[in-house]
C-alpha cells in the first residue's frame, strides 16, 4: 500500500496542508510525515483511527462530509481520497466535490483515486468484489462533475496496469499473411485496451 501511494507524495509536496479522506490505517499520512508535509486524516472506522493515533498521526473519527463541512474556507492545499468516491451515492459525491472546492485555496489540488470501470478486469475483479461500492465512476463523468463545481485543469491519470503476461498475445507476422496478421493484431490490441486496461485512475483537479 505504501508503494502504491508513494507516487502521490511528489504531487502534494508544494500543496500542504493535506487532508486524507478515508485515511484507513494511515499509510499515506505516514509517507507525508516522513517527507515533512503537513497532513491530517479522517476516517469513520474506529479501529483504523485508533491505530493511526497510536502511531502519532493526526486523525479524527468522523463522517467524511461532516468533517469537510466543518473546515474553514480556502484553508487546505490538497484534498486527497483513495478508493472513496465509488462508495458515495451521487448526491454525496457532488457535495464532496463542492466542499473540496470550498476548503481548497487557489491553486490547491483535489486528488480522487478510484476503480477504472473502463477496464473489464478492473470492473470485474476489483469493483464488483466490494459490496459497499455504490456505483462505478466513468473517468469522463468524474472529470465533468469536478469541472462543473469550478475546478480547472481537470485531468485523469491511469494507474495499476495489468501485468503484460496476463494480456492477449499478438500473432507473429511471419505466421500469417501480412494483411491477416495486421488486422488480427490490431483487434488483439483493442481487446487488450478494453479488457486489460489500467485498473484504477486518479482525478487531478486544480482549484
Amino acid at each position: 500500500m505504501r508503494e502504491h501511494l508513494a507516487d502521490y507524495v511528489a504531487l502534494v509536496r508544494d500543496a500542504a496542508p493535506v487532508v486524507d479522506l478515508g485515511c484507513g490505517r494511515g499509510e499515506f499520512l505516514e509517507l507525508l510525515r516522513e517527507n515533512g508535509i503537513a497532513a491530517s486524516g479522517v476516517d469513520s472506522n474506529a479501529s483504523c483511527v485508533h491505530e493511526c493515533r497510536a502511531r502519532g498521526l493526526d486523525v479524527v473519527q468522523a463522517d467524511l462530509l461532516t468533517h469537510l463541512r466543518g473546515l474553514a474556507d480556502k484553508g487546505l492545499g490538497t484534498v486527497f481520497a483513495a478508493q472513496v468516491a465509488e462508495h458515495l451515492p451521487p448526491p454525496l459525491l457532488a457535495e464532496l466535490l463542492s466542499q473540496a472546492f470550498r476548503v481548497l485555496r487557489a491553486g490547491g489540488l483535489l486528488l480522487l483515486e478510484t476503480v477504472n470501470p473502463r477496464s473489464v478486469v478492473g470492473f470485474l475483479e476489483v469493483y464488483t468484489r466490494d459490496l459497499t461500492h455504490e456505483r462505478p465512476l466513468h473517468p469522463d463523468t468524474l472529470r465533468f462533475l469536478a469541472s462543473a463545481v469550478g475546478f480547472t485543469d481537470v485531468r485523469v491519470e491511469y494507474r495499476a496496469p495489468v501485468d503484460p503476461s496476463a494480456k492477449l498475445r499478438s500473432v507473429p507476422p511471419e505466421e500469417l499473411p501480412e494483411r491477416t496478421a495486421q488486422v488480427l493484431n490490431e483487434n488483439v490490441a483493442r481487446l487488450n485496451e478494453l479488457i486489460y486496461g489500467p485498473q484504477e485512475y486518479v482525478l487531478i483537479a486544480v482549484r
